[in-house]
């Protein structure tokens, strides 16, 4: 019986260390269970807050881009300084910050805006691309070469080149800015001297001339054929001009090939010539034909103004632009090519419509 008695209570204890080491797994099991979801929740926690944290970020970025766009549409600073490669503007919003920075890259005409917004140390970033369009405006405007290669020169304006800028003899009078996209400016000027300038492409230049015209300029010059048909003068080849006055009823003159101007002639509208265009001695070209658009010499190629000139009006060349000898310009040059100017002589051009503020384009976000 003695032993009967004993085996059953072993038997008993047994069961109770199978029990208790069975709890403590399942205890152990729980335990870990519930640091796993404790942390699984805390993580889970984290990351919403970093989420929320990082989209409230990328809100102020986005933010501060808008202000500057805004900025940059309404110019509140002088000087187009919220435009100028650069500038930074900086704001606070929402318990957070936003940091702006305006950029051109080398060998790009399109601005960058770079928005960084922070918040409790997480920061987000967003770019802006704005097209540039039509923006130039000054006396001088080449995509090639600007070249003034006097002393007695004097330009009242801006000077843009998608080249270099040059002078070889003299101190010509700059009063204004100096861009030069091809890294080369001898000239000084009373302005911002810029040898690192964006580049030129043609629509810049043809952006900032067809504001002055009754028509775009887009070769070979249809609608100018057009309206010296319909009510101008109209000269199906080269043409020469001998001390004459030049008065197109309508204000259009076109020549299908060259336009040679001698001898004191003058003009009252816009000569416009496939091939080149030559002045010598003395033209009067100053006469308005309509306050929107004032004499102006239009060249599919060259334009060559030589000995004592009075000119109002823009002078475009689809090539390049030789200025010689005495004259006085009341307009701005513009050519695809070069400008190349010697002797004494004074360009002002008269206000323009681009002397306001720069149009935002937007382009894209790319970021």
């Amino acid at each position: 019986m003695k032993i009967f008695i004993d085996n059953f209570r072993r038997k008993i204890l047994r069961k109770d260390g199978s029990a208790f080491v069975t709890v403590m797994i399942l205890s152990a099991v729980l335990m870990i269970a519930g640091l796993s979801l404790t942390q699984l929740t805390s993580n889970a926690s984290f990351t919403a807050r970093k989420i929320h944290t990082g989209a409230r970020a990328l809100a102020l970025a986005e933010a501060g881009i808008a202000d500057q766009l805004t900025k940059m549409s309404t110019n509140s600073g002088s000087g187009y300084t919220y435009w100028a490669a650069g500038v930074s503007n900086v704001g606070t919003m929402d318990g957070g910050t936003y940091s702006v920075v305006v950029s051109t890259p080398a060998g790009q005409i399109n601005h960058l805006v770079t928005s960084v917004g922070t918040v409790s140390g997480e920061s987000r970033i967003t770019v802006l691309e704005l097209i540039r369009e039509g923006t130039l405006d000054g006396a001088l405007i080449a995509k090639g070469n600007i070249t003034l290669d006097t002393s007695a020169m004097t330009i009242n304006g801006d000077v843009y080149a998608g080249g270099n800028v040059y002078n070889s003899q003299g101190h010509p009078d700059v009063n204004g800015d100096i861009n030069a996209a091809g890294g080369t400016i001898q000239v000084d000027g009373d302005g911002t001297e810029n040898p690192n300038a964006p580049p030129i492409d043609d629509d810049d230049v043809l952006g900032c001339v067809d504001e002055e015209l009754p028509y775009p300029i887009v070769p070979p010059f249809a609608a100018y054929s057009n309206a010296a048909v319909a009510g101008g003068l109209f000269y199906s080849a080269s043409k020469t001009w001998n001390g004459e006055a030049i008065n197109p009823p309508n204000g259009i003159v076109f020549v299908n090939g060259n336009a040679s101007v001698t001898r004191r002639s003058s003009l009252c509208g816009i000569i416009v010539a496939t091939g080149s265009i030559s002045i010598d001695n003395q033209f009067q070209g100053i006469t308005e034909f309509n306050t929107n658009w004032t004499v102006s010499l239009i060249a599919g190629y060259n334009v060559d103004c030589d000995n004592r000139n009075n000119f109002g009006g823009m002078i475009f060349a689809g090539n390049d632009i030789i200025m010689s000898n005495n004259r006085d310009i009341r307009g701005k040059l513009v050519a695809l090519n070069n400008i190349y100017i010697r002797n004494r002589g004074v360009v002002t051009p008269p206000p323009s419509a681009n002397s306001g503020n720069p149009q935002v384009v937007i382009g894209g976000w790319l970021r």
